[in-house]
């Protein structure tokens, strides 16, 4: 993933989104436990204010667990992070909209951050995996 969003920079938040469901898809070849669906620009704009549904079942069919997200692609240091999650405009109706659509449906609201290293720190910094990135997801609360 990390390559991914280091060596196609342009790619956007549904391209990546394409890109991990093949590969989760390929994962669940075998196990059969996952369901993904992913919404189209309009639906997300006007429905559900999420990228892409995840559903993941447990001990075969008998528990699932529902779950929605939407990405946001963060690429380098103070890439306007406050303003990607206030989106558009400031007006946060992109997460008001995902937040209604979670409980309206009984899923579990997330935020999928693609993301790529922006450590700072320097040759000498001894922190321990500060250079990678990939896909960070961050529980926005009850549905």
């Amino acid at each position: 993933m990390q390559d991914c969003l280091l060596h196609v920079p342009n790619a956007n938040e549904e391209s990546i989104t394409d890109y991990l469901v093949w590969k989760w898809r390929l994962l669940d070849k075998r196990f059969n436990y996952i369901s993904i669906a992913t919404h189209s620009h309009n639906q997300e704009s006007t429905t559900s204010g999420a990228d892409f549904e995840m559903e993941l079942w447990f001990v075969g069919r008998a528990f699932s667990l529902p779950l929605l997200f939407q990405a946001k692609k963060l690429v380098k240091p103070y890439d306007g992070y406050m303003r990607r999650l206030r989106y558009p405009n400031g007006s946060q109706r992109q997460l008001r909209l995902l937040l209604q659509y979670a409980r309206l449906t009984g899923r579990h609201p997330y935020y999928a951050l693609y993301a790529t290293p922006d450590h700072t720190g320097g040759p000498s910094c001894n922190c321990v995996d500060a250079t990678r990135g990939g896909v960070f997801v961050v529980e926005l609360g009850p549905a």
